[in-house]
């Protein structure tokens, strides 16, 4: 009986000192592979960290191809010309295409210099269309570089009758007798703006410049001054100087 009790009690025993064995190489495993977790630093390749020495733009993610100064990502001409660098004075709009020889939109308004853009370097940060620049030369409207919106040759200021005009002529003698930004031929109601459209006038349609039609300087309405173009001031089929009595 004694025997077997110190048998089972050799048993616990052996039990007892295995558990304890497995939770002590437990620990320890635990504390090595933290210990290996605090300690260790991440190996980098010595011939990376040498390029990243030569090239520290390219590494940072901001590549510059032909040293102008400006990126890659936002230069339009990533491998264009060398030996320059980018400035308001060598690229105006700074999009990294030399101005003298490379860009063919100083101002990047969408109006080639050639074409030609009259503000080659205009405003900035606009492109020109239809609403912005209506008679399409690179000057932005509203602006203080845009003097002749539909480039008639009648300044805005003028002012110009017809400041969106019709496009692709010139005001002068010819085609706009008044001078007043409006074509004769299809815009102008009233060519030598008198006060008289030109469909009530049948004579004077073309006449006498810087008056206006009243009581006192055309006395039938005719849109002809009485004082030196209408032969008839009151229209009575009697000639002024026939002479007419009344």
């Amino acid at each position: 009986m004694l025997a077997e009790r110190n048998h089972k009690l050799a048993s616990y025993v052996a039990l007892l000192m295995f558990l304890m064995s497995s939770i002590s190489s437990a620990q320890v495993m635990f504390i090595d592979f933290e210990f290996e977790d605090e300690d260790s630093t991440p190996q980098v390749d010595s011939h990376s960290l040498e390029l990243a020495d030569e090239h520290p733009a390219h590494f940072a993610g901001r590549a510059d191809s032909d040293l102008d100064g400006i990126d890659d990502g936002v230069d339009d001409c990533p491998t264009g010309a060398s030996g320059w660098t980018s400035t308001s004075g060598t690229d105006y709009d700074t999009d990294g295409c030399q101005d003298s020889s490379e860009d063919l939109d100083d101002d990047n308004d969408g109006v080639t210099d050639l074409h030609p853009d009259i503000c080659p370097k205009g405003e900035l940060g606009w492109t020109s269309t239809g609403g912005t620049d209506y008679d399409g030369d690179g000057c932005k409207d509203g602006e203080t570089e845009e003097d002749d919106t539909d480039n008639d040759g009648v300044l805005d200021a003028a002012p110009d009758d017809c400041l969106s005009g019709t496009l692709g002529w010139t005001s002068n003698a010819g085609t706009d007798h008044d001078t007043d930004g409006c074509q004769d031929s299809g815009e102008d109601l009233d060519d030598d703006n008198d006060g008289i459209a030109d469909t009530s006038e049948t004579i004077c349609q073309f006449g006498d410049l810087g008056w206006t039609s009243s009581a006192g300087t055309d006395y039938d309405t005719d849109g002809c001054q009485d004082s030196s173009e209408d032969l008839d001031d009151d229209n009575d089929g009697v000639t002024d100087l026939h002479p007419d009595i009344c």
